[in-house]
């Protein structure tokens, strides 16, 4: 159960209408009580005292008491490991102190009164709320508390509260502060529902390691307590440092009511954070009726100071709500580990409107068991007290030792309650109660003390537990305080565990027909009779269920002696056989291993047997029809086995089954019978055939059916047939269909075929077809009315997807090249009765696949052919003088079938010098094709239109036909690479040629080849006269022209070539030239230049000074000098 949030006061109030009363009552009174009335828990009728629990001791202590005590707490104050009492009274609180001693001579001493005048002290509590290793005390102070009864009421009035810090100083005790809230309220007016006590709790909430004060108080709004709007109010106490603080945590507001308000608070840490949690519980009436219902809360430390979450519901169903005119209203609340897991659980107490005397008089607990996750159960009755005026107070503590924490609790009684008026309290109860371990969990009574029958008078106020006595076992003792106060200390005697006597099973054995065995077993107690518990009977091994008896039958005439008595009805499902039949005892005693666990144990045997079983028929109903065919006589074996008997099967019957049919002329059964039908026309004659005795199943039905008779569809006849084991025979009968089948004639399947009849049919690759199958029934249908059906039953499945028969013969298909070769099925006709068969091939014949090109690159570029025809051409590109390289990828479908394992490749360009295309050594679909992009081996670079790119073909040829081929059209570009010019040469002047002048020296050079020139590529001849400063002469550019040296010498002429891209070739000449420079007289002939030009000599030619050009017999150097 998920808490419900609750995110404002108005949705805490749980307002039920009178009107429910009758309605909850009803449901009330059906659930579980614990009757403790008439001293139950007291003393056994023969007067030993009960076991069930533990044996309190009682120590009324001599304390005079200034006021009666209303609320006590206990504790080791002074530190000598028995727990002293602290209790609050009217205007006083008494620190009582253990003296230690055992036995009688225990006693209670009055260490120190606390005066407080004017104040009762309504709840108090022990703790070291300083943190200085000394029990403290704090305590709620109220100054009003009035214990209403029928003569007179309290209230309505208000008044203050205070909540004493009284500090332990080396063993005296002083209020060392308080903190006071003047706006209580009190309105009382019936004494059974109310005592006017508000409450507490404390615990270290924010982590300093000192005590703080939850308490939960009524609360006046408007300072007039006659007209109603009251609160209940949730107020934290803070302790630190030495002073106090309070703050409000809740409130909840009731207006037009003067209201009896009930409510309680703990702290508890519920989701084992280490923080304590707030759980608080409220609710109210006034005279008419319920205003608030019994309301539970719970505030969750948010871990951080002292600050808490918001109210979350835990009754988000109402289970707490009993209904009734007066309401449901809590009264006493307790946290410890009840039940489940290893997180504190909380009890509930409050009026469960369920008992009539007096009404709405019953004392309830309710459980709420924490569970992971910050997740509780939903509010359970646990424990009941049929006509108790509601359980006021409870507390703590481990009683009997059984793994979880106990209660003690008490109630005020009105023993005169019927018939009413109710005049009062005139006794109290005390119930100590342990807690269930088991599902489902709850309390049960370990003792119940009435006043006063079972202790003497006393009233009570309050209980508290602690450990008085200091035993090494560590029971938890009580305390109960009012006008005395008296501590009960725990002991317990030894117990005796409980022993079989004798048992009786009648009938013995007994069958396993589903009858009834009566079972007593008598057990002895030396305890008592009064001590037997329950027994649990396991017939788990005959699988039956445990039997659980409550309680015995006592022997009048034995105290120790009782005795359970059962019935057990033994299914046919129980095997005969001889059983011990273990039962554990349990007896009132909670010494280990505690009340829920036996304490002794012991068999018995209980016989089986198992009775006489009919034969049965064994045989499925859809195999109870027999087939036969015409004429022909038939045995049907195993007929034993369609019959069966457990008793033989199982071996508790030696006999065989004798098996009969019933006749066909009377109603006797016998194993030969005759069928006919009304013309005295045999249908079928039926013998039964016995086993011999070395084998007594072998039986065999032979049905021999008339001559010529046959059923037609739907018909049949019945044959009924028994088995008996020599008492009981089968029933029902097995009745046997017989059905006589008319003979079928097999369909014929005439030879067929294509192109011959020969049951194959010749197919060829990629060439659709169809045909019709012939097959015939002539002998049972010559006029062909019932068409015949075909079916197909391939060898290879994937043979379905072109080869498909349809029901009606048709056939048809469509052979690729995967389905080269030969394909067997098996051809299947059916009439509807016999089915036939004929194995055909289909043999698909290659039709041979040209290949197709896949792929073809070069070092950097792939193309992937997707079509078998290559229509475009397809260009690569190659550098001028760099190798062309091209890989060919081709496939052939022939050889994916294993029929082709090559193909051939050609190329026209292979005529070329260095050109090939090779086949590729490991992959023979893939050829290789490269040449050397030059000149010389007929690749010219492309220059169009002079040079258009080169077109060719890969041609691939079937390895088989090679006029079968695929074609790749390829186109080449390739790219010029720019190339020196070749073959220069000097042709004037030769190679040391000698001149006797400086001037006018020819010079001319041969034509030189550039093989870039059709590329648009020039020629620049460049001279160098003078080898020794490495530079042309700029003047000097051409094929052609003259030059004048500076001086005579030797000289070497440097002719270079250069195109365009600065790629040269050159050539050199070494001449001599003699002479001196003269610019008047180039030829050093004595003559001036310009002389020699106005006479018509050459002036480059020193050889015509001594010539005579005139012809005057002078020479013409001479007519220069004269």
């Amino acid at each position: 159960m998920l808490g419900r949030s609750d995110p404002s006061p108005g949705e805490h109030m749980k307002h039920r209408s009178s009107l429910l009363f009758g309605i909850v009552l009803a449901l009330l009174m059906a659930f579980p009580v614990v009757d403790v009335t008439g001293g139950s828990g007291g003393a056994g009728d023969d007067g030993t005292p009960t076991r069930y629990g533990f044996t309190p001791t009682l120590y009324p202590q001599d304390i005079t008491l200034s006021t009666e005590a209303i609320c006590v707490d206990t504790g080791d104050f002074d530190g000598v490991n028995n727990d002293d009492i602290v209790i609050g009274q009217h205007g006083s609180i008494q620190l009582l102190k253990n003296n230690g001693a055992s036995g009688s001579s225990f006693k209670m001493n009055v260490h120190q009164t606390i005066t407080l005048s004017g104040w009762y002290i309504t709840r108090i509590r022990f703790g070291d709320y300083d943190n200085d290793g000394d029990l403290d005390v704090i305590a709620l102070g109220q100054e009003e508390y009035f214990m209403a009864d029928e003569a007179g009421s309290g209230g309505p009035s208000i008044f203050s509260v205070r909540i004493f810090y009284i500090e332990n100083s080396a063993g005296t005790f002083s209020v060392e502060d308080y903190e006071e809230f003047r706006n209580g309220y009190l309105f009382q007016d019936l004494w059974y529902w109310s005592e006017s006590k508000f409450d507490m709790d404390v615990a270290d909430v924010d982590g300093d390691n000192d005590l703080d004060t939850v308490f939960i108080y009524n609360v006046d709004t408007d300072g007039n307590a006659n007209n109603g709007g009251e609160q209940v109010r949730l107020v934290l106490v803070t302790y630190a440092s030495g002073s106090l603080s309070n703050s409000t945590l809740t409130t909840v507001t009731i207006s037009g009511h003067m209201a009896t308000f009930n409510e309680v608070v703990r702290f508890g840490d519920f989701d084992a954070d280490d923080n304590p949690d707030i759980v608080y519980s409220y609710g109210g009436r006034d005279a008419g009726g319920a205003i608030i219902e019994a309301s539970i809360f719970i505030r969750w430390h948010t871990g951080v100071g002292a600050n808490w979450g918001s109210p979350v519901d835990l009754d988000p169903n109402d289970d707490l709500v009993q209904g009734g005119i007066f309401g449901s209203l809590p009264f006493a609340m307790a946290v410890g580990e009840f039940a489940g897991n290893s997180l504190p659980d909380i009890v509930l107490t409050n009026n469960r409107n369920g008992g009539t005397s007096p009404p709405f008089g019953d004392a309830g607990i309710y459980l709420i068991r924490a569970l992971t996750g910050r997740d509780f159960s939903d509010p359970v009755s646990v424990f009941s007290q049929v006509g108790y005026f509601m359980i006021r107070g409870m507390d703590v503590g481990d009683f009997d030792k059984e793994g979880r924490e106990d209660l003690v609790c008490f109630t005020k009684r009105d023993t005169t309650a019927d018939p009413s008026p109710y005049d009062g309290i005139d006794d109290y109860s005390l119930s100590l109660l342990g807690s269930r371990q088991s599902v489902p969990y709850g309390f049960f009574a370990l003792k119940v003390f009435e006043t006063p029958t079972d202790i003497p008078f006393q009233v009570i106020k309050d209980v508290g537990v602690g450990n008085f006595d200091n035993d090494p076992d560590g029971y938890a003792d009580m305390v109960y305080v009012g006008d005395k106060v008296t501590v009960g200390f725990t002991t317990f005697p030894p117990n005796n565990i409980p022993r079989k006597v004798r048992e009786v099973v009648s009938p013995l054995p007994v069958y396993n027909d589903d009858r009834f065995a009566t079972v007593n077993i008598t057990v002895e107690d030396l305890d008592g009779a009064w001590d037997l518990a329950k027994i649990v009977v396991d017939f788990t091994p005959l699988g039956l269920p445990v039997v659980v008896v409550s309680e015995p039958e006592k022997d009048p005439s034995s105290s120790t002696i009782g005795w359970y008595e059962f019935e057990i009805q033994v299914p046919p499902t129980v095997r005969q056989g001889d059983y011990n039949i273990r039962f554990d005892m349990y007896d009132q005693c909670t010494d280990p291993p505690g009340r829920n666990a036996p304490k002794s144990n012991d068999t018995f045997l209980f016989r089986v047997k198992q009775y006489n079983r009919r034969p049965e028929i064994a045989i499925d109903e859809a195999n109870r029809t027999l087939y036969l065919k015409e004429d022909t006589p038939t045995y049907f074996e195993g007929v034993y086995g369609w019959f069966r008997d457990l008793d033989i099967e199982e071996g508790y019957a030696p006999d065989y089954l004798n098996i009969s049919m019933k006749s066909f002329q009377s109603n006797t059964f016998v194993t030969t019978s005759t069928l006919k039908d009304v013309n005295e026309n045999v249908i079928f004659r039926a013998d039964l055939k016995n086993g011999s005795a070395a084998d007594p199943k072998n039986w065999s039905l032979l049905i021999t059916p008339g001559k010529n008779f046959h059923h037609r569809e739907g018909e049949s006849n019945q044959l009924t047939l028994r088995a008996g084991d020599g008492l009981l025979y089968t029933d029902p009968l097995l009745v046997m269909n017989i059905v006589v089948l008319s003979v079928n004639d097999d369909p014929v399947i005439p030879p067929q075929g294509w192109p011959e009849d020969d049951f194959q049919f010749l197919l060829i690759q990629n060439e659709r077809g169809t045909r019709n199958l012939k097959a015939n029934d002539a002998a049972d249908d010559p006029t062909g009315v019932q068409p015949l059906k075909f079916y197909f039953e391939y060898e290879n499945e994937e043979d379905a997807s072109w080869l498909v028969l349809e029901e009606d013969g048709t056939v048809t298909w469509d052979p690729k090249n995967d389905n080269v070769g030969p394909h067997m099925v098996t051809l299947w006709v059916s009439d509807g009765i016999a089915n036939v068969s004929q194995v055909m091939w289909f043999n698909v014949s290659n039709v041979n696949d040209p290949p197709f090109f896949v792929s073809v690159s070069n070092q950097t570029t792939t193309v992937n052919i997707n079509s078998r025809h290559v229509e475009e051409r397809i260009e690569f590109i190659v550098r001028e003088h760099e190798e062309f390289n091209l890989t060919i990828v081709v496939k052939d479908l022939d050889y994916e079938i294993g029929l082709q394992d090559s193909v051939g490749f050609k190329c026209n360009l292979t005529m070329l010098n260095n050109t090939y295309l090779d086949v590729d050594d490991v992959y023979p679909f893939t050829a290789h094709f490269h040449f050397w992009a030059e000149k010389r081996f007929g690749y010219y670079a492309t220059y169009e239109p002079e040079t258009p790119p080169i077109d060719t073909e890969i041609i691939v040829t079937d390895g088989i036909n090679q006029d079968i081929m695929a074609v790749l059209p390829l186109r080449i570009r390739i790219l010029n690479t720019n190339d020196p010019p070749v073959l220069v040469a000097i042709d004037k002047p030769e190679e040391g040629a000698s001149f006797p002048i400086l001037y006018n020296i020819e010079f001319s050079a041969g034509e030189s080849l550039d093989p870039d020139t059709v590329y648009g590529d020039n020629l620049t001849y460049m001279w160098d006269f003078d080898a020794s400063d490495g530079e042309f002469q700029a003047q000097f550019v051409g094929t052609n022209g003259r030059w004048d040296f500076p001086a005579a010498g030797t000289y070497m002429i440097t002719l270079r070539v250069v195109d365009s891209a600065g790629l040269y070739i050159e050539t050199t000449r070494n001449i001599t030239v003699s002479g001196v420079r003269d610019d008047d007289d180039f030829d050093n002939d004595g003559m001036s230049n310009k002389w020699e030009d106005e006479n018509g000599l050459d002036k480059y030619d020193p050889s015509d000074a001594q010539a005579d050009a005139d012809g005057d017999g002078l020479s013409n150097i001479a007519e220069f000098l004269n």
